[in-house]
């Protein structure tokens, strides 16, 4: 939970992370209110898990290489990226398949949670963007 007078903030991922400017926007936003110190979570839903693989690298296609900024997230006051287990196993990927960013206190930024915990998680949120 945010501290005392501290703003809460739950970017939720949506979309796959190449074919459109979703994924990369979600990015810069997260980074960007973390930067001005909310609690900023991000949520990761249907094809948004697949930002979280292991692994990708966009040179391939002429674009930039986005999943390089998940490891300054943690630099930027991200709390926690919450991703959620069904989404993954619809689309055959596991925890092992994932990136661990890491956050200022060098735990791991990611956590795994079902479908049901993770909508009340969003229903306890002050404000919520998605991409």
């Amino acid at each position: 939970m945010p501290e005392s007078g501290e703003r809460e903030l739950l970017i939720v991922q949506r979309h796959a992370p190449w074919g459109s400017i979703y994924a990369w926007e979600g990015l810069e936003a997260a980074l960007a209110a973390g930067a001005f110190e909310a609690a900023v979570r991000v949520a990761f839903l249907g094809d948004g898990v697949w930002q979280l693989k292991r692994g990708q690298d966009g040179a391939a296609l002429g674009l930039k290489h986005f999943p390089a900024m998940f490891g300054a997230l943690g630099e930027f006051g991200v709390r926690a990226l919450l991703a959620e287990r069904e989404s993954l196993a619809e689309r055959g990927l596991t925890e092992a398949d994932l990136i661990a960013p890491l956050a200022e206190d060098g735990s791991s930024l990611l956590q795994l949670h079902d479908r049901r915990a993770l909508a009340e998680h969003m229903r306890r949120q002050a404000a919520i963007i998605g991409f």
